[in-house]
């Protein structure tokens, strides 16, 4: 292996490992979840989701959601990553209880790129 080459490869794993550490996890390195944070009961939803009754909703970034599942229910607010679909099962709390629904997680309006 020419000298380059192998210089070139160490920065490469210098540059890609700090980012390995939430990969697959659900979670920043700091244990934050990358989609938002579970909020009190106490803090008002700005509407309230059946979970069972749908496949897929939509939710713009920063908007705190009550998701409710029978007698179960959480709140979310999606300040996290922005643009993308993850599955409610990846947010919601092992009481929850089953659901198929998938969740889209709009732009954050200050990304302008």
């Amino acid at each position: 292996m020419r000298f380059n080459t192998w210089i070139k490869a160490m920065g490469s794993a210098l540059l890609v490992t700090p980012l390995l550490g939430c990969a697959g996890t659900g979670s920043f390195m700091n244990g934050a979840s990358l989609y938002g944070s579970r909020l009190a009961a106490s803090v008002p939803a700005e509407r309230v989701v059946d979970a069972s009754a749908g496949r897929w909703i939509y939710v713009d970034y920063g908007e705190t959601v009550r998701f409710k599942n029978g007698d179960r229910e959480f709140d979310w607010r999606f300040d996290g990553l922005d643009a993308r679909s993850i599955r409610l099962s990846q947010i919601a709390p092992a009481s929850f209880g089953p659901t198929h629904t998938d969740i889209d997680i709009g732009r954050d309006p200050r990304n302008t790129n």
